[in-house]
């Protein structure tokens, strides 16, 4: 089952590799994907999503994505949040989540 969040986690942590005009795209077209997974699932592909916040174009899709990615956080279980939550707050704090 794991399989399938790889993949998602892969592109999402690709994001920041993309030019900066197709970034909030390619973010948008991820979050689907991972809503689509199984909920237990859903962290790898979270972490890497919020990891990829800071790369996006503007201040108002940084903003629009952290909430988005904040909310499918609070709907892991609370066991699986440590690490999305640690990218989160890196990204607020202005360092890096420890690996």
């Amino acid at each position: 089952m794991e399989q399938r969040a790889l993949p998602l986690a892969a592109l999402a942590g690709a994001i920041q590799l993309l030019p900066e005009d197709v970034r909030q795209a390619a973010f948008g077209g991820v979050l689907p994907g991972v809503a689509a997974l199984p909920v237990e699932l859903r962290a790898l592909p979270l972490e890497r999503l919020a990891e990829a916040i800071r790369s996006l174009p503007d201040v108002d899709a940084q903003l629009a994505a952290y909430r988005q990615v904040r909310q499918d956080v609070n709907a892991l279980p609370e066991q699986r949040r440590e690490r999305p939550l640690a990218a989160l707050a890196a990204l607020v704090s202005g360092s890096r989540a420890n690996p």
